[in-house]
């Protein structure tokens, strides 16, 4: 049969008292699991390409309006309005 089925019940037996939250450290262990799953399970060249060509994109509206935005048309008076011709 399969190695895991053959595995006994001690291989799972956890310390009832557990971690404490000083000696839980999550950077670690999610960097663990980070490698663990680069090696069990790696994400595709292909989309990983795509994932960084998106994330490129996030703000291009806003990228857009800053290059489009007239400061001199388009904004907003300080002082108050603008004073009219002849006054």
């Amino acid at each position: 049969m399969n190695d895991m089925n053959d595995m006994s019940d001690d291989a799972f037996d956890f310390d009832q008292d557990g971690l404490d939250d000083e000696e839980f450290d999550a950077g670690l262990l999610e960097e663990e699991l980070r490698q663990a799953a680069a090696v069990l399970d790696p994400v595709p060249p292909e989309l990983q390409q795509i994932a960084v060509d998106a994330f490129a994109l996030r703000d291009l509206d806003a990228r857009v309006a800053e290059l489009t935005f007239d400061s001199l048309v388009d904004s907003l008076p300080v002082r108050g309005p603008p004073a009219r011709p002849g006054c």
